[in-house]
Protein backbone atom coordinates (compact mmCIF):
# COMPACT_ATOMS: atom_id res chain seq x y z
CA UNK A 1 0.00 0.00 0.00
CA UNK A 2 2.93 2.35 0.54
CA UNK A 3 3.45 2.56 -3.21
CA UNK A 4 -0.19 3.47 -3.82
CA UNK A 5 -0.08 6.33 -1.31
CA UNK A 6 3.18 7.46 -2.96
CA UNK A 7 1.63 7.38 -6.45
CA UNK A 8 -1.40 9.41 -5.34
CA UNK A 9 0.83 11.99 -3.64
CA UNK A 10 3.06 12.32 -6.71
CA UNK A 11 0.08 12.58 -9.06
CA UNK A 12 -1.40 15.32 -6.90
CA UNK A 13 1.92 17.20 -6.92
CA UNK A 14 1.80 17.05 -10.71
CA UNK A 15 -1.76 18.38 -10.61
CA UNK A 16 -0.59 21.23 -8.35
CA UNK A 17 2.16 22.11 -10.85
CA UNK A 18 -0.55 22.35 -13.52
CA UNK A 19 -2.63 24.61 -11.27
CA UNK A 20 0.44 26.75 -10.51
CA UNK A 21 1.08 27.27 -14.24
CA UNK A 22 -2.21 29.15 -14.66
CA UNK A 23 -3.61 32.46 -13.48
CA UNK A 24 -6.55 32.60 -11.09
CA UNK A 25 -8.67 33.90 -13.99
CA UNK A 26 -7.70 30.91 -16.13
CA UNK A 27 -8.42 28.53 -13.25
CA UNK A 28 -11.92 29.99 -12.89
CA UNK A 29 -12.75 30.11 -16.60
CA UNK A 30 -15.40 27.73 -17.92
CA UNK A 31 -14.80 27.47 -21.67
CA UNK A 32 -17.69 26.95 -24.07
CA UNK A 33 -18.58 23.27 -24.17
CA UNK A 34 -17.36 22.55 -20.64
CA UNK A 35 -19.42 22.32 -17.42
CA UNK A 36 -16.79 23.36 -14.90
CA UNK A 37 -13.33 24.83 -14.52
CA UNK A 38 -9.84 23.77 -13.48
CA UNK A 39 -10.24 25.05 -9.91
CA UNK A 40 -13.47 23.08 -9.40
CA UNK A 41 -11.88 19.89 -10.76
CA UNK A 42 -8.91 20.21 -8.44
CA UNK A 43 -11.01 20.84 -5.31
CA UNK A 44 -13.32 18.03 -6.46
CA UNK A 45 -10.57 15.40 -6.35
CA UNK A 46 -9.65 16.44 -2.81
CA UNK A 47 -13.27 16.22 -1.67
CA UNK A 48 -14.00 12.97 -3.50
CA UNK A 49 -11.21 11.16 -1.66
CA UNK A 50 -12.96 12.03 1.59
CA UNK A 51 -16.28 10.68 0.32
CA UNK A 52 -14.87 7.51 -1.24
CA UNK A 53 -12.52 6.61 1.58
CA UNK A 54 -13.83 8.14 4.81
CA UNK A 55 -17.61 8.44 4.49
CA UNK A 56 -18.01 4.95 3.04
CA UNK A 57 -15.95 3.59 5.96
CA UNK A 58 -18.24 5.31 8.46
CA UNK A 59 -15.48 7.74 9.44
CA UNK A 60 -15.87 11.50 9.81
CA UNK A 61 -14.63 13.77 7.04
CA UNK A 62 -11.33 15.55 7.59
CA UNK A 63 -12.80 18.52 5.72
CA UNK A 64 -15.78 20.67 6.65
CA UNK A 65 -19.15 19.51 5.34
CA UNK A 66 -19.52 22.80 3.43
CA UNK A 67 -16.41 21.96 1.36
CA UNK A 68 -17.78 18.50 0.62
CA UNK A 69 -21.10 19.91 -0.59
CA UNK A 70 -19.46 22.62 -2.69
CA UNK A 71 -17.25 20.23 -4.69
CA UNK A 72 -18.96 16.83 -4.55
CA UNK A 73 -20.21 14.96 -7.61
CA UNK A 74 -23.17 16.76 -9.17
CA UNK A 75 -22.08 20.19 -7.98
CA UNK A 76 -20.75 22.91 -10.28
CA UNK A 77 -18.85 26.15 -9.85
CA UNK A 78 -21.30 28.62 -8.30
CA UNK A 79 -18.73 31.35 -7.67
CA UNK A 80 -15.12 32.13 -8.43
CA UNK A 81 -12.54 30.34 -6.32
CA UNK A 82 -10.22 32.71 -4.49
CA UNK A 83 -6.47 32.30 -4.35
CA UNK A 84 -6.80 31.69 -0.61
CA UNK A 85 -9.31 28.87 -1.11
CA UNK A 86 -7.23 27.35 -3.90
CA UNK A 87 -4.13 27.39 -1.67
CA UNK A 88 -6.13 25.59 1.01
CA UNK A 89 -7.00 22.77 -1.41
CA UNK A 90 -3.42 22.59 -2.67
CA UNK A 91 -2.28 22.03 0.91
CA UNK A 92 -5.05 19.52 1.61
CA UNK A 93 -4.33 17.55 -1.58
CA UNK A 94 -1.30 15.86 -0.05
CA UNK A 95 -2.00 16.35 3.65
CA UNK A 96 -5.23 14.35 3.44
CA UNK A 97 -3.35 11.49 1.79
CA UNK A 98 -0.78 11.62 4.61
CA UNK A 99 -3.62 11.53 7.14
CA UNK A 100 -5.26 8.62 5.36
CA UNK A 101 -2.03 6.68 5.33
CA UNK A 102 -1.72 7.17 9.10
CA UNK A 103 -5.37 6.16 9.58
CA UNK A 104 -4.81 3.18 7.29
CA UNK A 105 -1.82 2.05 9.36
CA UNK A 106 -3.95 2.46 12.50
CA UNK A 107 -6.58 0.10 11.03
CA UNK A 108 -9.39 2.65 10.92
CA UNK A 109 -10.96 1.46 7.63
CA UNK A 110 -12.23 -1.95 8.77
CA UNK A 111 -15.91 -0.92 8.64
CA UNK A 112 -16.01 -0.08 4.94
CA UNK A 113 -19.44 -0.41 3.27
CA UNK A 114 -19.25 -1.64 -0.35
CA UNK A 115 -21.00 0.41 -3.04
CA UNK A 116 -21.10 0.81 -6.81
CA UNK A 117 -19.85 4.03 -8.38
CA UNK A 118 -21.65 5.98 -11.10
CA UNK A 119 -19.23 4.32 -13.53
CA UNK A 120 -20.52 0.89 -12.50
CA UNK A 121 -17.42 -0.08 -10.52
CA UNK A 122 -18.08 -1.89 -7.26
CA UNK A 123 -15.82 -0.66 -4.48
CA UNK A 124 -15.62 -3.52 -1.99
CA UNK A 125 -13.25 -2.11 0.62
CA UNK A 126 -10.96 0.79 1.49
CA UNK A 127 -8.16 -0.59 -0.67
CA UNK A 128 -10.47 -0.52 -3.71
CA UNK A 129 -11.50 3.02 -2.71
CA UNK A 130 -7.89 4.14 -2.62
CA UNK A 131 -7.18 2.59 -6.02
CA UNK A 132 -10.31 4.24 -7.40
CA UNK A 133 -9.18 7.56 -5.88
CA UNK A 134 -5.98 7.36 -7.89
CA UNK A 135 -7.92 6.60 -11.08
CA UNK A 136 -10.43 9.38 -10.37
CA UNK A 137 -7.64 11.90 -9.76
CA UNK A 138 -6.05 11.06 -13.10
CA UNK A 139 -9.36 11.27 -14.95
CA UNK A 140 -9.82 14.83 -13.70
CA UNK A 141 -6.17 15.68 -14.40
CA UNK A 142 -6.70 14.69 -18.03
CA UNK A 143 -9.88 16.74 -18.16
CA UNK A 144 -7.92 19.71 -16.81
CA UNK A 145 -5.26 19.32 -19.49
CA UNK A 146 -8.07 19.68 -22.05
CA UNK A 147 -9.42 22.72 -20.22
CA UNK A 148 -5.95 24.32 -20.16
CA UNK A 149 -5.41 23.66 -23.86
CA UNK A 150 -8.82 25.14 -24.71
CA UNK A 151 -8.23 28.23 -22.56
CA UNK A 152 -4.75 28.82 -23.98
CA UNK A 153 -5.91 28.32 -27.59
CA UNK A 154 -8.70 30.84 -27.08
CA UNK A 155 -6.25 33.27 -25.49
CA UNK A 156 -3.81 32.96 -28.41
CA UNK A 157 -6.62 33.55 -30.93
CA UNK A 158 -7.55 36.80 -29.20
CA UNK A 159 -3.96 38.00 -28.99
CA UNK A 160 -3.31 37.69 -32.74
Amino acid sequence: MDSLFYIIRENRKTFIRLIDSLSIDELNEIPTGFNNNLAWNFAHIVVTQQILCYAKAGLPYLLEEQAIEKYQRGSKPEQLITLEELNFYKQQATELIDAMEADWNAGKFAGYKPFTTSMGVTIRDAEDALIYTSTHDQLHFGYCLSLKRTIRQKKSLYSQ
